[in-house]
C-alpha cells in the first residue's frame, strides 16, 4: 500500500540525497553476478497467494487455492511462498475464541501443499484482521485476548512442522500505536515460543510495513527478544513492503521509470534496511510484498523496475516475495498455469 506520511517522505528525500549512489549502468553490472548468500539462496524468489485465503471467505476474491498452484510455483523457479490468511470470520467472538476447525484444517492443508511442492519457505500470517488495528490503546488491549487465542491455536496446530514454515505476526498495521504494536509482537512471541522454540517469527512496522516508518523510528519496534532460557532469539525477521513509486506501480498514471534518480531511490530502500539490520543484531529482512500492475503500458520500464527490485534485494541480502493476486497484480494465471513473463525474466539466478 502506498506510503502516506509527508513528514517521513521529506526525511526520506534528505537521507536519499546524502547516501544514494546507484544508477542504471551500475545495476546492469551487478546483475551479472549470480548466487547470493545462503539466506537469499534459500529464500530465492518468493510469491504471494494473495486475495485467496485473506478474502472474507475463500473464493470470494479469487479462485480457491489448489495444490497445482504450488507445483507451478516450484516449476517456475520460486523457492518460497507467502500465504496471507484472514482469521476473523472463522473465529468466535467470545472466549475461548475458537477457530472453526474446518478453517484451521483448510489452512493446514494448503500449507501442506506448499511444503509438498518442495518450496523452501512458507509464511502464514494474520491478514486483513483489521479488528485489532485500533487507534485507542485501551480498545486494542480489549481486543488483544482474541488475537492471542488465535495465535495460541495456530502455534499448537503447527508445532510439529519443520522450520520451513514461518509465522508473520500481523500484516500492515497502520492505525495502532507503537506501544500496541510492541505489545502485540511480544504477546505472540511468548505464545509461539512456548511450543515452537525455533520457528521463524516475522515482525513488521507501522504505516503498512513501509520501510520509511523504520527509518523515521529506527528503534520504535522492539526486535530484541529472548527465549525462555534467557538466550537471544535469533530466529526473527523483519518484513517491509514496497510499491514505490505508487503512481507507476499502483495506478499506472506514471508511465516512465528508469532514471538514475529512480534507481537511487530504489537502492536506498535496500541499503538503508541493510544498515538497519546490522545495527539491530543482523536481523534478516524480507520484502514481503512488491509489484507493478499489469496495466502499466510502458513494458520496458516495468521490466526495468522488476529487474532492479530483484537485483537490489539480492545485492543487499533481502528475501524478495512478490505480491500476486487475481486482479491488477496477476503474476500467476490460475486457469492456465502461466506466469507474467516479465517477472520470470527478472528473477535472479540464485544458484
Amino acid at each position: 500500500m502506498p506510503f502516506r506520511s509527508m513528514s517521513m517522505c521529506i526525511l526520506f528525500m534528505a537521507m536519499l540525497m546524502l547516501t544514494s549512489s546507484g544508477s542504471a549502468s551500475e545495476l546492469s553490472e551487478r546483475q551479472e553476478t549470480k548466487g547470493g548468500s545462503n539466506f537469499t539462496k534459500s529464500w530465492g524468489a518468493g510469491i504471494n497467494l494473495g486475495n485467496t485465503m485473506d478474502a472474507p471467505f475463500e473464493g470470494w476474491w479469487a479462485p480457491s487455492a489448489e495444490q497445482q498452484y504450488f507445483t507451478d510455483y516450484a516449476s517456475a523457479g520460486f523457492r518460497s511462498v507467502r500465504l496471507p490468511v484472514r482469521w476473523d470470520n472463522h473465529t468466535g467472538l467470545s472466549s475461548p475464541y475458537t477457530i472453526d476447525s474446518a478453517w484451521l484444517d483448510r489452512v493446514e492443508e494448503v500449507v501442506g501443499w506448499a511444503l509438498e511442492a518442495g518450496l523452501n519457505h512458507v509464511i502464514i500470517n494474520s491478514h486483513h484482521d483489521d479488528w485489532l488495528d485500533l487507534e485507542s490503546d485501551s480498545a486494542f488491549q480489549a481486543a488483544l485476548p482474541r488475537f492471542e487465542a488465535i495465535w495460541t491455536q495456530i502455534a499448537a496446530r503447527f508445532a510439529d512442522y519443520d522450520d520451513r514454515l514461518a509465522f508473520e505476526v500481523y500484516n500492515e498495521p497502520h492505525v495502532m500505536s507503537v506501544d500496541s504494536l510492541n505489545a502485540m509482537n511480544a504477546a505472540v512471541h511468548t505464545i509461539v515460543r512456548a511450543n515452537n522454540p525455533d520457528r521463524t517469527i516475522i515482525l513488521g512496522g507501522l504505516q503498512w510495513m513501509d520501510y520509511r516508518w523504520i527509518a523515521y523510528y529506527p528503534n520504535g519496534m522492539t526486535v530484541d527478544f529472548t527465549k525462555a532460557d534467557g538466550s537471544k532469539d535469533t530466529n526473527l525477521m523483519v518484513e517491509i513492503h514496497n510499491y514505490d513509486p505508487s503512481d507507476f506501480t499502483w495506478n499506472a498514471g506514471q508511465t516512465s521509470w528508469g532514471t538514475d534518480s529512480d534507481y537511487e531511490a530504489m537502492e536506498y530502500i535496500f541499503s538503508f534496511m541493510s544498515g538497519w539490520s546490522q545495527d539491530h543484531g543482523n536481523i534478516k529482512v524480507v520484502l514481503g510484498e512488491f509489484g507493478c500492475v499489469i496495466e502499466q503500458e510502458n513494458t520496458e520500464a516495468r521490466q526495468a523496475w522488476f529487474d532492479a527490485m530483484f537485483a537490489y534485494a539480492l545485492q543487499y541480502d533481502v528475501a524478495a516475495v512478490i505480491w500476486a493476486e487475481d486482479y491488477d497484480y496477476n503474476v500467476y494465471d490460475e486457469a492456465t498455469g502461466e506466469f507474467d513473463p516479465q517477472v520470470i525474466a527478472a528473477m535472479p539466478d540464485y544458484n
